[in-house]
């Protein structure tokens, strides 16, 4: 039997296949995505040994104590003044988005215990030791700790260190602002001669970041301007007159005490 086809089927039947083939391939990269999806998630989990660590020096200002964070041996506390030896700190890098906060002068890490509490330890490749570095959404960092990611490093107003569970994200106990004063490249598998090339374009850099910054508050107003008509009285006779305005009003207060006190008196 001869089958002829028509130019409706025809047409059905290559919308038909059409549809086979979108669909097929759609399957295929949602499956690829996945599988990348899982395999990041997996990736950022871990530390980076193989990559280029990146260290630098700060000092973490706490927003409940106003205060700087500390770590001296295992002590930890958020009661340093800009400057103390003890708040100057190192947050190196160990994966996107994952540090470890180490004390310059002690080189003491902070890490977090099983039972929340923070405490400060040697040299250690712990999960413990590493946190997650966040941003919130009034320009604050935020760290959670990698080894349980609803546990964050919260600090009380008198400057105590308060245990991980009880801190929520967007709280002012889990705010800081990092004032970094030095950036360090230090590594193992790159040469030292690529050092100082490093560092000197990172300082290049910043200086220009910073000239960039001095130009624009130069050209901002330090006070606010008059409005349209207003003349400002200058030189010594507008000194002279603020200075007996200024007499006119402590001697109106002057009066009106005398005539409250006499009002008292005549009361009682």
């Amino acid at each position: 039997m001869n089958f002829t086809f028509t130019t409706t089927t025809k047409r059905y039947l290559c919308l038909i296949t059409l549809c086979y083939l979108l669909s097929f391939t759609l399957e295929q990269q949602n499956e690829e995505k996945k599988y990348l999806d899982n395999h990041v998630k997996m990736q950022r989990k871990r530390s980076d040994t193989r990559s280029l660590p990146f260290h630098r020096e700060t000092q973490l200002y706490s927003r409940s104590s106003r205060s700087h964070l500390r770590i001296h041996g295992k002590k930890i506390d958020a009661l340093g003044r800009d400057g103390d030896k003890y708040a100057k700190l190192v947050i190196e890098s160990d994966n996107f988005g994952r540090v470890r906060i180490r004390g310059s002068l002690t080189n003491y890490y902070l890490c977090i215990k099983r039972n929340s509490t923070f405490i400060g330890r040697k040299a250690t490749k712990s999960r413990r030791c590493v946190f997650y570095e966040k941003y919130a959404v009034n320009h604050y960092t935020e760290f959670l700790s990698a080894y349980n990611e609803s546990w964050t490093i919260s600090v009380s107003k008198r400057g105590k260190m308060r245990t991980g569970y009880k801190g929520r994200r967007g709280q002012k106990t889990v705010q800081f602002i990092e004032r970094a004063s030095k950036i360090i490249i230090k590594t193992k598998n790159v040469k030292e001669s690529l050092y100082p090339g490093l560092r000197d374009h990172i300082e290049k850099l910043l200086r220009a970041y910073r000239t960039k910054k001095e130009s624009t508050d130069k050209e901002r107003p330090s006070k606010m301007p008059y409005p349209a008509g207003y003349k400002q009285e200058t030189g010594r006779k507008g000194k002279i007159k603020r200075k007996e305005k200024g007499m006119k009003r402590r001697s109106k207060k002057a009066l009106l005490k005398l005539l409250r006190r006499e009002q008292r008196k005549e009361e009682i």
